[in-house]
């Protein structure tokens, strides 16, 4: 494995040198929020919701509605498996509906923790009476560091990630997204995590060189 501050470097330059905005790139301001409810079912298994709902121009226009339920079975203390499907509402009338598999890991570490995930998603998309199938290939590497000591009231920590799309249509993979993330994360309660930061999200397609959205994300985590 790397060294930490290697992968710090890394994620470094995933988050903030991976991709530039130029004048002729469309760019919008959106606000995403979303729940994660988990349950454990045994000590290795694990139920999980999310719900998420993505806005345009900050909160002034629909964007996107995600539900997303999923299994979850932890092979060993660092390495989690999971599968589930993922329905997504778009605007303008676009759904999706996929199922995916996933392995994810976490390690901690003297000064905090790093970690990532795979994930393959089998998309169906329907738009304009129309049905497009691919699969596409997410790859997600975080690293966490505290802020203040585990003891405090509320304990916040800084957290970033970087995040690879490439999509598979008729053979041909390609880059799809790329998403950079950092904020904060509160341990508002043993079960209750809240986190919100900036969130740079940069689609390419044709007609235009990229996509970019600037978005401020926040998720609260609950394991009931």
């Amino acid at each position: 494995m790397f060294r930490p501050f290697y992968k710090f470097y890394l994620l470094f330059f995933v988050l903030f040198l991976g991709t530039s905005v130029k004048g002729q790139d469309l760019v919008t301001s959106n606000a995403w929020n979303a729940i994660f409810t988990t349950q454990s079912l045994t000590a290795s298994s694990s139920i999980q919701l999310e719900l998420h709902k993505r806005t345009q121009e900050f909160y002034d226009a629909p964007d996107q509605i995600l539900v997303r339920p999923n299994f979850g079975y932890r092979v060993n203390p660092n390495i989690q498996l999971r599968i589930g499907v993922t329905y997504i509402k778009n605007t303008p009338q676009t759904i999706e509906n996929n199922l995916w598999e996933q392995i994810a890991f976490r390690y901690p570490t003297n000064w905090g923790a790093y970690g990532g995930w795979l994930r393959i998603e089998h998309r169906n998309i329907e738009k304009n009476n129309r049905i497009t199938v691919n699969h596409r290939f997410r790859y997600r590497l975080f690293l966490q560091k505290p802020l203040t000591p585990s003891d405090a009231k509320i304990p916040v920590s800084i957290f970033g990630y970087g995040e690879i799309f490439w999509k598979l249509q008729q053979r041909t993979l390609a880059s799809d997204q790329l998403w950079k993330f950092v904020g904060l994360t509160f341990r508002m309660a043993p079960k209750v995590q809240l986190r919100s930061g900036f969130q740079q999200t940069t689609v390419f397609q044709t007609g235009y060189n990229k996509r970019v959205k600037n978005i401020w994300n926040t998720i609260l985590f609950i394991n009931l």
